[in-house]
């Protein structure tokens, strides 16, 4: 096998691996907390979605901070706007509720693994730095090896990414923030404030506006 079709190799291993180590992170989350999925309302819960009813008008919070005269619910838009999407789709079942927390925690564990992924690869950890990895070993041709051989493999540069996410994924510290309705304010934020992080990074590599037009609305 000549160097064109060992890198063409590597390439497509390291694009699998990439795919499969991905999916199986949101899918560890789903299999650690899915039997909180059949809570029932409890106690912020009862008051923001039954007694307040804060799903039924997601804009009074904007509208208590605009005329400056509070309200019952306190202003998290965003929330709000999310509770009314779950009541159009389930109306009072809580099982809907607690599969919609579940799902943003487990984009989240998405986004700490290409976080990680990122940080660790710049760094030089579990994989060559792009910012300062050398240009050898080269082919006969003269053309640098890809990141992946010189790294020792994708499996390497994989590794540190996938263990910090999945430690993220299962770690009980989000036991309240995932099996608890009214703790969807919490997983919002740390999804919006990684994926912030992301796009950061992402044009500080591409130089490309778009990237950084995205930073002011995630950046919750």
């Amino acid at each position: 096998m000549g160097p064109a079709s060992s890198t063409t190799l590597w390439g497509v291993r390291d694009r699998r691996l990439i795919v499969l180590a991905a999916a199986s992170l949101p899918l560890l989350a789903a299999a650690v907390y899915h039997n909180g999925m059949t809570g029932e309302f409890v106690l912020d819960d009862v008051t923001l979605l039954q007694d307040m009813r804060c799903a039924d008008e997601p804009v009074q919070s904007l509208r208590g901070l605009l005329l400056l005269g509070g309200g019952p619910c306190a202003y998290r838009p965003l929330r709000h706007l999310s509770y009314a999407l779950d009541r159009a789709l389930f109306g009072q079942d809580p099982v809907g509720y607690h599969i919609m927390n579940l799902a943003l925690h487990m984009l989240t564990v998405l986004a700490v693994f290409l976080l990680a992924r990122r940080l660790l690869r710049a760094g030089g950890l579990f994989g060559a730095s792009r910012l300062t990895a050398p240009r050898t070993p080269a082919d006969p041709r003269g053309e640098a090896a890809p990141e992946e051989l010189r790294a020792g493999g994708p499996r390497t540069a994989l590794f540190g990414p996938w263990v910090a996410a999945a430690l993220f994924a299962v770690h009980p510290v989000h036991v309240d923030a995932v099996t608890y309705i009214s703790g969807r304010r919490d997983l919002r934020t740390t999804l919006l404030f990684r994926a912030c992080v992301l796009a950061h990074l992402r044009y500080r590599e591409t130089g490309r506006r778009i990237w950084a037009a995205l930073i002011p609305p995630l950046f919750d």
